[in-house]
């Protein structure tokens, strides 16, 4: 409170009804900066999301996670690509059909289905952070204990006994709350009711917005919070994007 009143004091900080920083000024580019990002687009390239996707699960073989065994056939493959690009893009069973003629509406809805076991979902989205962070190129993305976090809302069937009816899609949904590494990456995903102001605090959450994780996988992160009932949850792949 003492910081806050000394910031509020020497104008970098005004309390009314809410909080209101001054905007920092933006930094000057460094040319070697910018030198060096040119040097690194032009030697990793451009990469297709197929060849993504096949790269990232022949490394990690998330597919088997959500299968729990061996995919038997492409068509077994392409669906679970498929439920995680309907998930992660916001797009139906339908649409996203539309956009993988092997695979049918029906066989999408069932693929997104599988996402449903939280215990498969925690392993493949572990899976796919821990090879992330193995490229030495992750140390620069952040200090590695600090993360955010917002809830989003992800369809599962109406069996879930924590399912609601989203009022956006109509469709029986869970809030799912995410929280994302400073290194990037989801780390926790805490289930929530959606359209329930009851409930406790996710465990990852604080009234000050900021609380240590105390999961045992990875050390204590500091997480900054935020709900937005609207977001939709990134699929796995699109996790890697920066490995």
């Amino acid at each position: 409170m003492a910081a806050v009143a000394a910031a509020a004091q020497a104008g970098t900080l005004r309390v009314d009804d809410e909080l209101h920083l001054t905007p920092l000024a933006a930094e000057e580019e460094d040319p070697e900066v910018a030198k060096l990002r040119t040097a690194l687009d032009r030697r990793i390239g451009e990469a297709q999301l197929p060849e993504l996707i096949l790269g990232v699960d022949a490394e990690v073989r998330f597919s088997w996670i959500m299968l729990g065994r061996e995919p038997r056939s492409t068509h077994e493959l392409l669906m679970v690509y498929a439920g995680i690009l309907a998930h992660g893009t916001a797009l139906s069973a339908a649409e996203t059909a539309r956009m993988i003629p092997q695979v049918s509406a029906p066989a999408v809805r069932q693929a997104m289905r599988w996402a449903a076991d939280e215990r498969r979902l925690a392993e493949a989205c572990g899976a796919v952070l821990t090879f992330m962070h193995r490229h030495p190129v992750a140390l620069t993305w952040g200090r590695a204990d600090l993360a955010s976090s917002d809830m989003m809302s992800l369809e599962t069937p109406k069996r879930v006994w924590q399912a609601r009816l989203d009022p956006r899609r109509h469709t029986p949904s869970i809030g799912l709350y995410s929280h994302v590494r400073d290194r990037w990456g989801i780390f926790h995903a805490q289930p929530l009711i959606l359209n329930d102001q009851r409930q406790p605090v996710p465990p990852l959450r604080a009234s000050s917005g900021m609380k240590h994780s105390t999961s045992p996988s990875w050390p204590s992160i500091r997480t900054a919070t935020r709900i937005s009932p609207w977001r939709r949850p990134s699929c796995w792949v699109s996790i890697c994007a920066r490995a």
